[in-house]
């Protein structure tokens, strides 16, 4: 019986070029979301923007839908690695569940001001009323969140173990504050003409308060978990998705897989 033809691997340098326009693709579709929506990101929007042939994307991607899974994976694995980041440093100042729990919240609040770019993309995304993905895709889609998620419950469970909440399921009360915050984001478009006390950080302070009130933290506590805005920086995880989207662009006038027909 014969043996089947082995696939054979790329050299590196046609990996890196691969590697590369797949990170100029990315970088244009998150352009065409933050900019016009989810429902302006097409395979010929992308071919116009990148100057090649319609046919030329697929060399590189199936379609739009792994186009999709690819923007959540980066803005959230962004997301989380900023949230590990911040959790590491609460370690090293020795801060407690609660604090750390609180440290993990507030990441979220303020990434709208420390990576506006990645969270709009977050918030288009997880927000879309139709099913981005086929179910058989929709698992491959879903690992970035679902870690962030997980992360957020075991500092849920820590907190009751050191006594500064009362016991209850991590995972629901991890989904109940996830849910509250990204529905509460999008009256941040009415701050400019709100009353202070219905602006979007007020919002959020007073939801977390009953909320984590309802979770058995003292007042004080619960007062405390959202804390002071935090000023617009660009943390390390958003430095090295920049990085990766420059490289990308300056990658690209070598790497398109065909001139445009005219």
């Amino acid at each position: 019986m014969a043996s089947e033809p082995k696939t054979r691997a790329p050299s590196p340098r046609v990996a890196a070029k691969r590697e590369a326009f797949r990170e100029a693709i990315l970088a244009a579709a998150t352009r065409a979301v933050e900019e016009d929506g989810l429902e302006a990101l097409t395979v010929k929007r992308l071919a116009d923007e990148l100057g090649v042939a319609l046919g030329g994307i697929y060399h590189y991607v199936d379609g739009i839908e792994e186009v999709l899974i690819m923007l959540e994976q980066r803005a959230l694995e962004g997301l989380g690695e900023a949230m590990r980041e911040a959790d590491d440093s609460a370690v090293a100042a020795g801060r407690s569940a609660f604090e750390r729990l609180a440290t993990a919240i507030r990441v979220f609040v303020d990434d709208a001001a420390r990576a506006p770019g990645r969270h709009r993309l977050v918030d288009a995304l997880l927000s879309a009323q139709a099913p981005l993905f086929s179910p058989e895709r929709a698992v491959e889609a879903e690992g970035a969140l679902a870690a962030i998620l997980a992360h957020v419950a075991r500092l849920f469970d820590a907190a009751v173990a050191e006594g500064a909440l009362a016991p209850g399921d991590p995972d629901v009360r991890t989904h109940l504050v996830w849910a509250a915050l990204h529905g509460l984001d999008h009256f941040r478009k009415r701050d400019t003409r709100a009353p202070r006390r219905v602006r979007h950080r007020a919002l959020v302070s007073a939801m977390l308060e009953a909320l984590f009130s309802s979770f058995g933290a003292s007042p004080r506590r619960a007062r405390a978990v959202l804390g002071p805005a935090a000023s617009p920086a660009l943390p390390a995880a958003q430095k090295s998705a920049t990085a990766r989207r420059t490289a990308g662009q300056k990658a690209l006038a070598t790497t398109r897989p065909e001139p445009r027909r005219r």
